[in-house]
């Protein structure tokens, strides 16, 4: 026999207005993860405020992406704009955050790292239904250096020097670790 739930309107209203603030903090950590990666937030720190067009002419990229990624942070309040100039600005308080990689403060590793957890999301899903699901829930620990159940970690930069972690790979254009992406205007593959 079933009964009928009584939903509660208030309680179901303040729900849905933490989903949507958890999904906004979702996407502003995926913008934050990006600006890491390609040095968005370090030009703006080292080089101050800049128009999008500055800003991708500064770092190579598609001015078009990058008007996106600045409106996007500064509607999350990661940035700051002025109308009359256009330029947009990294508060010197949100630098130590965003763009000083040796600093006790700095973030972009973990931003990094949670991209790299959501390569396994796919094996985490599908595991309970494998056939060696049952080896998997025997297991508590990884076997290798590697992530969680064996996965790879997220590229190899992690946050906050104070906390034993030290940023190994720099992101962007020019760097070792440089990555194509559409804001690049790199053919698709290139690296």
């Amino acid at each position: 026999m079933t009964t009928a739930q009584t939903v509660d309107e208030a309680r179901l209203e303040a729900f849905v207005g933490r989903a949507i603030g958890d999904l906004g903090g979702a996407m502003t950590t995926l913008f934050c993860a990006l600006g890491d990666r390609l040095g968005l937030f370090k030009s703006l720190s080292d080089n101050g405020p800049a128009t999008s067009d500055e800003l991708s002419a500064r770092l190579g990229l598609q001015e078009r992406y990058v008007r996106e990624w600045l409106r996007g942070m500064t509607a999350a309040g990661y940035l700051e704009h002025d109308p009359e100039s256009a330029r947009f600005d990294l508060p010197a308080e949100h630098a130590p955050v965003l763009s000083q990689e040796t600093g006790p403060m700095f973030f972009g590793g973990v931003y990094q790292e949670l991209l790299g957890a959501l390569s396994a999301l796919d094996r985490v899903a599908d595991a309970p239904s494998a056939p060696e699901a049952a080896h998997h829930r025997r297991r508590t620990r990884p076997t290798s250096g590697r992530g969680w159940r064996g996965s790879p970690r997220a590229g190899s930069r992690t946050c906050s020097s104070q906390n034993g972690f030290r940023p190994h790979r720099r992101y962007g254009p020019g760097s070792n670790g440089a990555h194509a992406s559409p804001m690049s205007g790199a053919a698709p593959g290139a690296r």
